[in-house]
């Protein structure tokens, strides 16, 4: 299964290894993992400068203009929640 993370952007579901809040993301050591991550340019702006989410796979991560809660229904991951 696929889920499409806006714009052109589509990536397999069991890849997906966490989808977070970037309003969620001011904790210190949330800030330097972010950071790592922009450092390794590991990081993948879809956004078009709107980012609401940040969706880490196996091999990069996304900053996507969908919001968490859309994206967690995508994945079906949690359909009883």
């Amino acid at each position: 299964m696929f889920i499409h993370l806006g714009g052109d952007t589509i990536i397999q579901r069991k890849s997906v290894i966490g989808i977070f809040d970037l309003k969620a993301i001011d904790v210190p050591s949330s800030k330097n993992f972010f950071t790592a991550l922009r450092a390794g340019r590991l990081v993948e702006d879809i956004s078009s400068g709107t980012a609401k989410s940040l969706v880490l796979t196996d091999t990069r991560a996304y900053l996507s203009p969908i919001s968490p809660g859309t994206l967690k229904k995508r994945t079906g991951f949690f359909l009883n929640t």
